[in-house]
C-alpha cells in the first residue's frame, strides 16, 4: 500500500501543478486580469522618439491593463534617427527581461512575446537569413523546410521570443498577391509536406531532445529550449479578388475543404500550437467575426485547441475597416461571441481592455468566455516553460550561435536547390564546367583560379547588384532592407552576402584584377540630351521609387523608346554573353506590396528589347534571370530571339547568398534541380490559371475560333530543368483490394484498398543531379467536377550518370477522397489515371501513348470503414483510414559525399476532413530514416536538426466487463483504494503548496538577483 500511496503523491503533485499553473491564474484572477492576457500590444507605443523603451509608461499601462503578451520590433519601420537598425540577441533579452520583471510585478504572470520571424529571425540583428517559403517550395526538399524552421526558432530564442508568426499555409493562387512569395505554391498536397516540416523545425524542443544529438552548443535549462510556430492565416486569405492585400476573397465551401484545409489539417496533425486568423472576408463576412470558420470549422472539426490570435488590428478593423459593425464594443462583442479567437493583436491602444470590461460587466459577454481564452493562453505558457523560467540569462550559450557559419551553409543549400532552370536553349548553360574525375558537374564548390572559365560576360540589370531584391521584405524591417542600409548590415556583422554580381567578380575577376566580367546596373540611356545610369533610380528615396511601382500612373523616368549607349555596345561586342537580371527592384511586404499591373516593370521590360536588339545584331546570346517574389507577365521575353539562343533562370528571392546560389548554377558549379510551384501566368486575362484548373476551364484557339484549348501560360507547376538528362520506365500500377488488417500494437483497422506504384528513373545524362518524381492523378469523371490532375506524392532523389533507381508510392484510399455536393467525403470510383513528371498530360486521348501515363479502375466503396477489434470481431464504428507511416529518408552517396534527401512517400494526413467521421487513426509523420534513427556523419547540420522519432496515435479498442463477475473482496479493495486516492489528494495538496509558495519566491528572488549582477547593457534602450 506503501508504494500505491507514493505512485498516488507523484501523480497528484504533477496535476496539482497543472491545476495551480491554470486554475489560480483563471479561476482566482479577477477580470481585468483575465482581459489582460487576452490583449497583445505592440512594442511601437511603448518606444520613446530616440528607439529607447519608455519603462515608466510600461509600467503604467500594465499597472492599468494587465498585460499578457507583447509583439513586434522599434525597428520594424526602419532604422532610428542615428542609422542602428536592430537590436542583437542580447539586447532583445534585456528588454524582454525587463518586461517580464514588471509584469511579475503588476500581474504576477510572465508575458509572452510574439515576433514575425519568416524566413529567418527577421528582427534580431545578426541572425541568418534564409530564402522565402516559396523558393523552399520549390526545392521540393523538406527536410531544407524543416532546418529552415529550426534556424528560425534557434535564433529567435536566442533574442529571448519564443512565439513565432510562421509559417504561412494558404495557397499561392493569385500571382498580383504581395504575399505570393510567403507560401509554399499553389498546391495543397506540397504545402502540406512543407508546411509540417517546417512547424517541427520550428517547435523542435532542445531540452527534450538534446541527448540524441551531437549539438554545436551547450544545453542549459535556463534558456528558452522550445518555440511556437503560429499557422497562418485562417482561411482562404491568399486568393483575393483583385490580388490586393486584405481584399474580399469570394470562394465556396467546398473549394476551401479541398483546396485550403489539407495544409491547415496537416499543421494541426504535426502539433502545431498556435493560429492566425485572417484579415479578409469571404462571401461578405469577415474572417474575425466567422463563426463558420474560426469556431465550426477550425475548433470542431479540426479540433484545434491551441492559442488563436487575431491578425494586427484585426477586431478594430470590423469597425473601422470591414464596416461590418459600427463601434469598437459591438467589434469586440461579434468577435468574441461569433468565434472562439484568444487573443487580440490590439496593438497600439487600450481600446479593447476597457471595453471588453464593460461587455463583461453590462453581461452582454459571460466571464467564463474570458476564462476558456486564458486557459488555452496560461497553457501556452506553460508548454514553452515561461511560467516556469520567465528570465533569461544575458549571457547565454545559445546568443553565440546566431549567424553561425554552419546557418549560411545550410541557407546556400537551400538556395542552390531552389534555383529553377527554364529555358536552356542550345545547352548554352552552363556557361563552364568545373573537370572533377571525369564528371562535367562536380556540385561542390570548387572556385580555384585554375578552373577559372575562359569566358567574358556582361553582367546588367537592376537586380544583379541589388541585395534587397534578393532578401525580400520580412528581413531586417517589415519592408527589408533599403539599398542604403547594405553597407552598415554588413559593417555590423551580418552573415555573409553575395549579389550576383559579388559571386560573378568572385569567379571571374583573378588576384590580378584581370577581368573577363562587364558590369553596368543598367546601361547608359540618353535622356534629354543627358546621360543617366539607372543606379541613380535604385537609391532614390526608397518610398518614392515604391510609388511608381504601385501607382496607377505608370510614367517612366525615362524616354519611352531609350537607345543604348555606345559604351554598353562596345561593353556588349567585348563579351561572349550577355546575363540580364530582371525583377522586382525593391523589397516588400503585405499591403505595401500591392501593384497594378503584374506586367514586369515597362522600363524593365523596354531596356530588355534594347537589349535584344543589339544582341541579334552582334550575334550574342542572352540569359535572363529573374529575382522575384511572385510570376510578373514577361509580355514576351521568353521568345526574344536572343534569348532563344540563351536561356532563362527563375530565382525567387534566394535569400542573402542567393547571388552565389544563381552563379553556382550558370557556371556549373550545381546542377540546378529547382520545379516551380507555382504557375506562371502568360496572359493578363487568364489570372489566376492554375495546373489544378477544371478540365473546362479554357481559351479559344486563336487560329481556329471554334476550338478550346490550354490557355497559354509561360510555365506549369512542377517545370525545371537539370543539366542531366532524366528518363522514366517500367511505370506500373497496382490496385491492391480488401486489405482486410493493418496491425500495431492495441488494435486492427481496415482499408479497402492500397495503390502501389513504382517507376525506373534512370539518369541518362553525363552529369550527376538531383531529380524530383512527381506523382499526378486524374480524376476522369465524378458527380463533383474533377481538377485537371492532382500532385499526390513526390520523391527527390540523387542519380549518378547512367545509374537507375526505382522510385516506390503507396497511395490509400483516402488519396481518391473528394468533396460531395452536400460538403461529405466520397470516394472517387471508375477511371483513374496517373502520370509521373510535369510534362505528361494524360487527360487527352493519346495518352496512352505516353509511357508516363498509367490508367486503371477504383472499385465503388461506401464513405468510411470498418473497424475490428483484436480478436477480428466488427464493433460497427465507422473511421477514417490512416495513411501509412510517413519518413523523410536521408541517404549519404559515398563518393560524392553529397547529402541526398529523399521523400519517401512523405504523406501527412491533408486529406478533406470529413466531419462526419467519429474517430481517426493517424500516424505522425518522421523526419528522420525509417527507424527514427538518423546518421551523425552526414553533415555538420543536419546532425544537429533530426528530431527524435515521432510517435503512432493510437485508437484505443476496450471492451467491458459485466459487474455481477466482480466479487466482494474486489469491491472491498476498491473502497480501499479510493480511500488511500483521496487521503493522496489531501497531503499531496497540502505539500505541494507548501513547496510552490518557497520555491517560487525564492526563484523569482534569486533571478531577479541574477539579473541586477549582469553586465550593464542598458545603453540606448532605456
Amino acid at each position: 500500500m506503501i508504494c500505491i500511496l507514493l505512485q498516488i503523491l507523484l501523480l497528484n503533485c504533477y496535476v496539482m501543478n497543472i491545476i495551480a499553473l491554470k486554475s489560480e491564474h483563471t479561476v482566482n484572477l479577477n477580470l481585468k486580469h483575465k482581459i489582460g492576457q487576452m490583449g497583445q500590444l505592440d512594442i511601437g507605443l511603448f518606444m520613446n522618439p530616440d528607439h529607447s523603451v519608455n519603462w515608466e509608461m510600461v509600467r503604467e499601462w500594465f499597472h492599468l491593463y494587465k498585460i499578457g503578451s507583447i509583439l513586434d520590433s522599434p525597428y520594424s519601420g526602419g532604422p532610428e534617427p542615428n542609422g542602428k537598425i536592430g537590436w542583437n540577441a542580447t539586447e532583445w533579452r534585456y528588454v524582454i527581461n525587463e518586461f517580464q520583471k514588471i509584469a511579475l510585478e503588476t500581474t504576477g504572470i510572465p508575458i509572452i512575446y510574439g515576433i514575425d520571424s519568416i524566413h529567418g529571425a527577421t528582427y534580431v540583428r545578426g541572425a541568418t537569413l534564409l530564402p522565402t517559403q516559396l523558393n523552399l517550395a520549390a526545392t521540393f526538399n523538406p527536410l531544407l523546410a524543416y532546418n529552415s524552421g529550426l534556424i528560425t526558432s534557434k535564433d529567435t530564442r536566442a533574442a529571448g521570443m519564443q512565439w513565432l508568426f510562421s509559417p504561412v499555409l494558404g495557397l499561392a493562387l493569385h500571382p498580383a498577391w504581395p504575399r505570393f512569395m510567403e507560401t509554399f505554391g499553389e498546391d495543397p498536397y506540397l504545402a502540406s509536406v512543407m508546411g509540417q516540416a517546417i512547424i517541427k523545425g520550428i517547435q523542435y524542443d532542445e531540452n527534450n531532445n538534446n541527448k540524441n544529438n551531437d549539438n554545436n552548443y551547450n544545453y542549459n535549462n535556463n534558456f528558452p529550449t522550445k518555440a511556437a510556430a503560429c499557422m497562418k492565416h485562417f482561411i482562404g486569405y491568399s486568393n483575393p479578388n483583385t490580388g490586393h492585400d486584405r481584399s474580399p476573397v469570394v470562394l465556396n465551401d467546398r473549394l476551401i475543404r479541398e483546396l485550403y484545409i489539407p495544409s491547415f489539417k496537416a499543421a494541426i496533425d504535426a502539433g502545431v500550437m498556435t493560429a492566425m486568423e485572417s484579415y479578409q472576408e469571404i462571401g461578405g463576412i469577415p474572417m474575425i467575426k466567422s463563426k463558420e470558420y474560426l469556431k465550426e470549422l477550425l475548433r470542431k472539426e479540426l479540433k484545434f485547441d491551441g492559442v488563436l490570435v487575431s491578425d494586427y488590428q484585426e477586431i478594430e478593423n470590423l469597425y473601422i475597416w470591414h464596416h461590418a459593425v459600427s463601434s469598437h464594443a459591438d467589434a469586440i462583442e461579434t468577435s468574441l461571441l461569433e468565434t472562439s479567437i484568444d487573443m487580440s493583436m490590439i496593438p497600439m491602444d487600450h481600446i479593447f481592455y476597457d471595453e471588453l470590461y464593460n461587455l463583461v460587466g453590462d453581461q452582454k459577454i459571460d466571464e467564463s468566455r474570458l476564462d476558456t481564452s486564458v486557459h488555452r493562453i496560461l497553457q501556452l505558457k506553460e508548454d514553452l516553460g515561461i511560467l516556469d523560467n520567465p528570465f533569461m540569462s544575458l549571457n547565454d550559450p545559445l546568443i553565440d550561435t546566431v549567424g553561425q557559419a554552419i546557418d549560411s551553409d545550410e541557407s546556400l543549400k537551400m538556395s542552390q536547390e531552389s534555383i529553377v532552370l527554364l529555358q536552356n536553349n542550345h545547352n548554352i548553360l552552363p556557361l563552364q564546367y568545373y573537370p572533377n574525375d571525369n564528371n562535367k558537374n562536380s556540385d561542390n564548390n570548387n572556385k580555384s583560379n585554375d578552373n577559372k572559365p575562359k569566358i567574358k560576360v556582361y553582367l546588367s540589370g537592376p537586380t544583379a547588384n541589388n541585395l534587397p531584391s534578393q532578401i525580400g521584405g520580412w528581413a531586417v524591417h517589415w519592408q527589408g532592407p533599403t539599398p542604403d542600409e547594405v553597407p552598415q548590415l554588413r559593417a555590423e556583422g551580418m552573415p555573409p552576402t553575395k549579389t550576383v554580381y559579388d559571386a560573378f567578380k568572385e569567379i571571374l575577376v583573378d588576384e590580378n584584377n584581370e577581368s573577363d566580367l562587364i558590369y553596368e546596373t543598367y546601361a547608359y540611356y540618353k535622356h534629354e540630351n543627358t546621360q543617366m545610369n539607372l543606379q541613380d533610380i535604385d537609391n532614390k528615396n526608397v518610398e518614392d521609387y515604391r510609388k511608381r511601382w504601385t501607382s496607377k500612373d505608370r510614367t517612366s523616368f525615362l524616354v519611352t523608346s531609350p537607345d543604348l549607349s555606345k559604351e554598353t555596345k562596345s561593353f556588349v561586342d567585348q563579351s561572349d554573353v550577355i546575363v540580364l537580371c530582371l525583377g522586382e527592384s525593391f523589397a516588400s511586404a503585405e499591403k505595401p506590396g500591392d501593384i497594378d499591373d503584374l506586367s514586369l516593370d515597362p522600363d524593365q521590360l523596354a531596356y530588355a528589347i534594347k537589349m535584344d536588339e543589339l544582341a541579334i545584331t552582334l550575334n550574342k546570346p542572352m540569359i535572363i534571370v529573374l529575382i522575384t517574389g511572385r510570376p510578373r507577365l514577361l509580355n514576351g521575353l521568353p521568345q526574344l530571339k536572343s534569348v532563344t539562343k540563351g536561356g532563362i533562370i527563375y530565382a525567387g528571392l534566394p535569400g542573402p547568398l542567393g547571388g552565389q546560389a544563381i552563379a553556382d548554377v550558370i557556371f556549373g558549379q550545381i546542377n540546378p534541380s529547382g520545379k516551380l510551384p507555382f504557375t506562371w501566368p502568360q496572359e493578363p486575362a487568364a489570372i489566376p490559371y492554375v495546373y489544378h484548373r477544371k478540365p473546362s476551364d479554357l481559351c479559344t484557339d486563336p487560329k481556329h475560333p471554334n476550338y478550346y484549348v490550354n490557355c497559354p501560360v509561360e510555365w506549369w507547376f512542377g517545370e525545371g530543368l537539370s543539366y542531366s538528362t532524366f528518363e522514366y520506365s517500367n511505370f506500373n500500377v497496382k490496385v491492391v483490394e480488401n486489405i482486410e488488417t493493418h496491425k500495431n500494437e492495441i488494435e486492427n483497422y481496415s482499408i479497402p484498398y492500397e495503390v502501389d506504384v513504382s517507376v525506373t528513373v534512370s539518369n541518362i545524362g553525363v552529369i550527376d543531379g538531383k531529380h524530383t518524381v512527381l506523382l499526378f492523378i486524374y480524376d476522369i469523371y465524378r458527380p463533383v467536377t474533377p481538377e485537371y490532375k492532382l500532385l499526390k506524392r513526390f520523391d527527390k532523389i540523387f542519380l549518378k550518370s547512367g545509374e537507375s533507381k526505382i522510385v516506390n508510392f503507396k497511395l490509400t484510399s483516402n488519396d481518391f477522397m473528394y468533396v460531395s455536393e452536400d460538403l461529405s467525403n466520397q470516394y472517387s470510383d471508375g477511371e483513374i489515371r496517373m502520370s509521373v513528371g510535369p510534362y505528361a498530360d494524360c487527360r487527352n486521348d493519346q495518352y496512352q501513348e505516353d509511357k508516363r501515363c498509367s490508367s486503371f479502375t477504383l472499385p465503388h466503396i461506401q464513405t468510411g470503414m470498418t473497424i475490428f477489434t483484436e480478436d477480428g470481431s466488427n464493433d460497427n464504428e465507422v473511421v477514417d483510414t490512416a495513411n501509412p507511416n510517413n519518413n523523410i529518408e536521408k541517404n549519404l552517396d559515398e563518393n560524392t559525399n553529397e547529402d541526398v534527401n529523399i521523400v519517401n512517400s512523405y504523406t501527412p494526413d491533408n486529406q478533406p476532413y470529413d466531419a462526419d467521421t467519429t474517430s481517426i487513426v493517424s500516424n505522425e509523420n518522421q523526419i528522420g530514416d525509417s527507424s527514427g534513427n538518423t546518421d551523425s556523419s552526414t553533415d555538420d547540420y543536419t546532425s544537429i536538426s533530426t528530431p527524435p522519432q515521432s510517435t503512432t496515435s493510437k485508437t484505443t479498442v476496450t471492451s467491458t466487463t459485466d459487474e455481477s463477475d466482480c466479487e466482494c473482496d474486489e469491491c472491498d479493495n476498491l473502497m480501499y483504494d479510493i480511500l488511500y486516492f483521496i487521503c493522496g489528494i489531501i497531503l499531496g495538496g497540502l505539500i505541494f503548496w507548501a513547496y510552490n509558495s518557497y520555491e517560487h519566491t525564492r526563484r523569482y528572488e534569486y533571478l531577479v538577483q541574477e539579473l541586477s549582477n549582469e553586465p550593464n547593457t542598458r545603453t540606448s534602450l532605456i
